[in-house]
């Protein structure tokens, strides 16, 4: 059995401004129109992997904090997380798409229909 190992995701606002949640770190507000192609604000989410198969399945989703649900317009998948697949609710439920580094720049434009969508991921490591 593997030891999981932490992922870290980077996940774009689509809003101008926001205040960190007590115990984060905070967030710089863009005064420029959205947050697409990777700028300001962001967040930097840990994650753990799972590489252990589907006995552990369960145990390696992430809620998206709720300052941040529904509110993604860009995001990017460290290298070494592999696959990742993002959902419209949380606890990883409903619509899902599956994405590797680099990531979207722009879901307005790259995946029509997921600007603002996300809700929770989970990531699967390198195969």
């Amino acid at each position: 059995m593997q030891t999981p190992k932490l992922a870290a995701l980077m996940v774009y606002l689509s809003a101008t401004a926001l205040a960190a949640p007590e115990g984060t770190a905070s967030v710089t507000p863009d005064a420029g129109p959205g947050n697409t192609d990777f700028g300001p604000p962001c967040i930097m989410i840990p994650s753990p992997v799972n590489n252990c198969g589907m006995l552990m399945y369960s145990l390696y989703k992430v809620n998206l904090p709720s300052a941040w649900n529904d509110r993604v317009s860009a995001l990017r998948p460290d290298t070494s997380v592999g696959n990742c697949r993002f959902y419209k609710d949380y606890n990883c439920y409903g619509d899902f798409f599956d994405v590797e580094y680099p990531g979207y720049s722009n879901l307005v434009t790259q995946l029509p229909g997921w600007n603002d969508k996300i809700s929770s991921f989970r990531c699967f490591g390198e195969e």
